[in-house]
């Protein structure tokens, strides 16, 4: 083959290749650039794919089996969010497998739900790691959840899906 046609080909090759790359992947940049505030949520159905990118042609990294888990919402291209899970793992969603309503999991080790905010009130139950709890409402320290119709409080430090500043009337 002369060189000239040689010096084709491998241009050729090249942009073909850059092509490619800027189709596949210039969504995901986008959408890192769609900055938005950060807000607690949770999965709305028992089985939600976790995805490499925002979009279906993206592969399935990981699958959430599990209504209600609590999820951070972290960024936003179009129709799709990107999350972050307890384990700080990070991946895309539809936003209509994404539910508003506010859950959080018990994080660190098992605690006692109390009756009143305050460490000396009655204990009511013994509640493990990785539980999870509809959020009611929270004050400066303590979160009031509902586990199993039982409604009580547990310091917000060991819960996961609320924010440590954040208070909900």
């Amino acid at each position: 083959m002369p060189p000239n046609i040689k010096k084709l080909v491998f241009l050729f090759q090249n942009l073909l290749l850059i092509s490619v790359f800027i189709v596949l992947f210039s969504p995901n940049i986008l959408a890192d650039k769609q900055i938005i505030s950060p807000y607690f949520g949770s999965i709305k159905w028992n089985k939600v794919n976790v995805r490499t990118g925002p979009g279906q042609q993206y592969p399935i990294e990981w699958e959430f089996h599990r209504k209600n888990l609590p999820i951070e919402i972290i960024s936003k291209y179009e129709n799709w969010l990107k999350i972050r899970y307890l384990d700080q793992d990070t991946g895309w969603v539809h936003q209509r497998l994404v539910s508003k309503s506010r859950y959080v999991m018990i994080s660190g080790s098992t605690q006692i739900l109390r009756s009143n905010p305050d460490n000396s009130s009655k204990a009511i139950l013994i509640v493990e790691d990785k539980v999870l709890a509809k959020l009611l409402s929270c004050n400066q320290k303590w979160c009031k959840v509902s586990i199993k119709q039982k409604n009580g409080w547990i310091l917000k430090n060991y819960l996961w899906g609320v924010y440590p500043d954040e208070i909900l009337e």
